[in-house]
């Protein structure tokens, strides 16, 4: 008779009616198993977004640029100061256990070159990946503009183009930049230039589809309504010509 667990590798039956239903345990296991391990990666994942300062782009969905790249470079250099000096004392055997605010002030002084050498490493790798990610971004627009002035372009090729596009936008964080709100705000609302096609497919094959669509739908027009408003000529203050102004005329 074989050892083997009849559980192992096996379907188990279980008696349901004019069916049998069968319930395959490894299966069963290799699921549970991989929710586990999405369960730690996704934790992985959020504890790195807080160490990196990733959340500022989230929070109130702030685009990325100069502001973003030199306060997630103070963030993460504070991280990694504040982790190389408790570090530091924890491997220490003459240090004490105790804190002291004394000692505390003392060593970030004599370290302080420390802090200045992370902040700019960071600030110089952070924004070099947001050059990139724009420079891309512009890429694939003029692309797209090259295309759609060609003699016979593809109108449903150009819609699915633009709403990958406008994805890639939301994916890098740069959605919100004014140059990138108003071309997604003229794609997305454009009844004539592919509009309604760049809407039916972002809504067909985004992650999030309509749902998404329309938040940032409402988002961009947000972006553009604020920079129209500042060109109003209703809005705009009109400077009187002094006596001084017109004795140099």
């Amino acid at each position: 008779m074989s050892s083997q667990s009849p559980l192992k590798g096996s379907s188990l039956r279980v008696p349901g009616g004019s069916l049998d239903r069968e319930i395959d345990t490894s299966e069963t296991t290799r699921s549970t198993a991989n929710s586990s391990g999405n369960a730690i990666i996704h934790f992985a994942g959020r504890l790195i977004s807080l160490f990196s300062g990733e959340y500022l782009l989230l929070w109130r969905r702030y685009p990325n640029g100069g502001t973003i790249v030199f306060l997630r470079s103070l963030h993460v250099a504070l991280v990694l100061f504040v982790g190389a000096l408790l570090l530091m004392n924890f491997l220490d055997p003459k240090a004490e256990r105790s804190f002291s605010l004394y000692e505390m002030r003392v060593q970030v002084l004599e370290h302080l070159t420390w802090f200045g050498a992370i902040f700019a490493a960071v600030y110089a790798l952070l924004y070099a990946r947001f050059s990139s990610q724009w420079t891309y971004l512009a890429g694939v627009y003029n692309q797209i503009k090259a295309a759609q002035v060609r003699d016979k372009p593809a109108p449903e090729a150009l819609a699915e183009w633009k709403a990958g596009f406008i994805e890639d936008c939301d994916d890098l964080h740069l959605i919100r930049k004014d140059m990138f709100a108003s071309i997604v705000h003229e794609w997305l609302t454009s009844e004539s230039d592919h509009g309604p096609g760049v809407r039916e497919n972002f809504d067909r094959y985004t992650p999030g589809g309509k749902t998404r669509r329309e938040k940032i739908q409402s988002e961009v027009a947000a972006v553009v309504a604020r920079r129209r408003g500042g060109y109003e000529p209703s809005k705009l203050r009109v400077v009187q010509p002094t006596d001084e102004d017109s004795s140099l005329s």
